[in-house]
C-alpha cells in the first residue's frame, strides 16, 4: 500500500492514508512541502523585487522623459531652473547650480544655484586650475562623482582654493561638464552642472542618467545662445552694434507704456554728428565709419549700462531713450556727453581730427503718442543745427503751443 501512496503528492493524500504513513516517510514528506514553500517564496519575492524595478525604472523614465521636455526650449533661464531644481530633486541633490562658459573669454560665471550661494568669482579656464571644478573641466568631459572635495584632492594630489560652492560638496557631489558636440568630433565646452548635498552620495546610475541629461541641457543652452545672437543681428546696426531703428521704435513703445502707467518721468535725446557728409567726402568713407565707431563708444560710455538705450536712428544720427529722467536730468547727461565728445580728438591719416556733434533732448508729456514725442526731439535737434551745431537744445513742454 506505501508504494502507491509514495507515488501520490502529499496534497494527494487521504485523511486515513496519511496515518498509515511511518515517522521516516512523514518527516520526508514534510521536508518536501518545506522546500517547495521556500522554492515558491523566493519566486514570490523576486518577482516583487523584479516589478518595483520594472516600476521605479519606469517612474525614472517618465521623469526623464519629462525633463527632456522641460530643457527642449530657448529660454535659458527655464534651462537654468529645470537644471538646478528638477534635476537636482530628481537625483535627490539638496543643491544644485549651473556655471556657463564664454568660448571666446575662456571665464566661468556662475548663472544660477539652488539654493543661492554667496556671490562666486568668475573663473578663468587657464588661469584658475587651482579650484577644483576648473580642473575637473580641464581633465574630463563626462560626470564625476565625489565623495568630498578632500577625496578628489588626495586623488589629484593637490590642495584647490576653497569656494562656497565646495561647501555643498563636503559629503560628495556630481560635477557635469556640458559639452556639444561639433564637426569632425570635436567637442565645445558650454559650461558646468554641479550637485551637492545628496543623503548617501550619487551612484553609478545617478552618473549615467547624467551624462544624458548633460548632453539635452548643453545642446538646449547652446540652441538658446544660438537663438539669442540671430535675434540680435536682427535688432543691431552692423557697423556700430548699436540696436537699430526697429528696435529703438519697439523699446521707445515699451518705455512710453511704462511711463503713462506709473507716471515715471522719461527723456529722449536726438543726436546728429555735426558737418558729416563734409567730412565723409573730405576723408573717406572709412574714415566716415572710424568716427561712426568712435561717436558710438562714447555715448556708451556716457550712458547708464542697462538702464538708457543707445541706437542708431539712421545715417549719422542717433537717440538715447532714458527712462526715469526728466528734462533736467537728461539736459546734464547730455550736455556731459556733447563736452566728452568735443574734448576728443580722432587721429585720421597722421590728422588730428575734432568731431562734434549737436543734440536735441524732449521729455515725454504723459498720454502724448510716439511719433509727437520723436518729433519734439527732432525739432530741438533741428534747433540746434540751425543755431551754430555742437550744441544742445530742448523742448520744454508747451514750447510750440
Amino acid at each position: 500500500m506505501n508504494d502507491n501512496i509514495n507515488k501520490k503528492s502529499s496534497d494527494e493524500l487521504s485523511h486515513e492514508e496519511l496515518l498509515s504513513l511511518d515517522k521516516d516517510e512523514l518527516v520526508d514528506r514534510c521536508m518536501g512541502l518545506q522546500r517547495a514553500y521556500t522554492s515558491l517564496y523566493n519566486a514570490v519575492t523576486l518577482y516583487k523585487r523584479q516589478l518595483a524595478a520594472v516600476r521605479d525604472h519606469t517612474l525614472k523614465s517618465g521623469q526623464i522623459a519629462d525633463l527632456s521636455r522641460k530643457v527642449n526650449i530657448s529660454d535659458i533661464n527655464i534651462i537654468a531652473d529645470v537644471t538646478v531644481r528638477d534635476l537636482s530633486n530628481f537625483f535627490g541633490a539638496n543643491f544644485g547650480a549651473l556655471f556657463l562658459y564664454d568660448n571666446d573669454t575662456k571665464f566661468l560665471s556662475l548663472n544660477r544655484a539652488y539654493p543661492e550661494i554667496s556671490e562666486h568669482p568668475v573663473l578663468h579656464l587657464e588661469n584658475d586650475s587651482d579650484v577644483m571644478i576648473v580642473d575637473i573641466l580641464r581633465t574630463s568631459r563626462e560626470p564625476v562623482v565625489l565623495e568630498s572635495p578632500s577625496s578628489y584632492e588626495k586623488l589629484c594630489g593637490k590642495d584647490f582654493r576653497s569656494l562656497p560652492i565646495d561647501a555643498n560638496m563636503l559629503e560628495g557631489g556630481m560635477v557635469c561638464p556640458l559639452v556639444v558636440s561639433i564637426q569632425d568630433n570635436d567637442k565645445m565646452l558650454i559650461g558646468l552642472a554641479v550637485f551637492g548635498d545628496k543623503p548617501g552620495g550619487f551612484s553609478r546610475s545617478d552618473a549615467e542618467i547624467a551624462t544624458m541629461m548633460s548632453e539635452m541641457i548643453a545642446t538646449a543652452v547652446s540652441t538658446s545662445r544660438l537663438i539669442e545672437q540671430m535675434s540680435l543681428l536682427a535688432e543691431t546696426d552692423g557697423l556700430t552694434g548699436l540696436y537699430n531703428h526697429r528696435h529703438f521704435q519697439q523699446e521707445l513703445s515699451r518705455s512710453i507704456a511704462l511711463a503713462n502707467r506709473y507716471k515715471h518721468p522719461l527723456s529722449l535725446a536726438m543726436i546728429d554728428i555735426d558737418h558729416f557728409k563734409k567730412f565723409n567726402d573730405q576723408y573717406g568713407h572709412q574714415a566716415g565709419d572710424q568716427v561712426l565707431r568712435e561717436v558710438t563708444r562714447l555715448m556708451r560710455f556716457s550712458v547708464r549700462d542697462t538702464v538708457d538705450l543707445v541706437a542708431r536712428y539712421g545715417g549719422e544720427e542717433f537717440a538715447i531713450i532714458m527712462p526715469e529722467t526728466d528734462l533736467k536730468g537728461a539736459r546734464i547727461a547730455m550736455e556731459r556727453l556733447r563736452q566728452y565728445v568735443e574734448s576728443r580728438n580722432l587721429n585720421i591719416g597722421g590728422k588730428v581730427v575734432q568731431i562734434t556733434i549737436s543734440i536735441g533732448v524732449a521729455e515725454y508729456e504723459y498720454e502724448r503718442d510716439k511719433g509727437a514725442f520723436i518729433d519734439t526731439a527732432d525739432m530741438a535737434l533741428y534747433r540746434a543745427k540751425r543755431n551754430g551745431r555742437n550744441r544742445l537744445e530742448i523742448h520744454a513742454p508747451n514750447q510750440f503751443g
